[in-house]
């Protein structure tokens, strides 16, 4: 057995730890400390396009599908800059965030039958 990262996986991992050293600096940190959360939602929205925080979820479901593996590359990284927003620990539950996307995709659905069914009840009605 091969226990050695891939090419692919080592550039992930460089790419991430690279933005994460330029974003998360010690004045970065300190800054977090005077808003009312705590955390920089700049970098948070940045990490969402980027999609860090569903990484683990299926492509189908609008994630990156990527591996358990390759969380693991992010969560080291995420450690080493010692990054204070909960990255990791939105990625580390698939499951949660897999439901929550089919509980919004099944609202999505009753809501278009629900329009469906108002307009062909205008339709009968006209």
């Amino acid at each position: 057995m091969n226990f050695t990262f891939t090419q692919d996986q080592l550039d992930f991992q460089d790419a991430i730890s690279s933005m994460l050293r330029a974003e998360v600096t010690a004045d970065s940190i300190r800054a977090r400390w005077q808003n009312e959360s705590g955390v920089d939602s700049a970098f948070m929205q940045q990490a969402h396009d980027l999609g860090l925080n569903s990484m683990l979820i299926p492509e189908s479901l609008g994630g990156l599908g990527l591996t358990p593996v390759d969380f693991i590359l992010l969560a080291e990284a995420c450690g080493e800059v010692a990054l204070p927003e909960p990255l990791v620990e939105s990625d580390a539950d698939p499951r949660r965030i897999a439901e929550r996307a089919r509980a919004d995709a099944e609202a999505e659905a009753r809501v278009a039958r629900q329009r469906r069914r108002e307009t062909a009840a205008a339709n009968v009605n006209a």
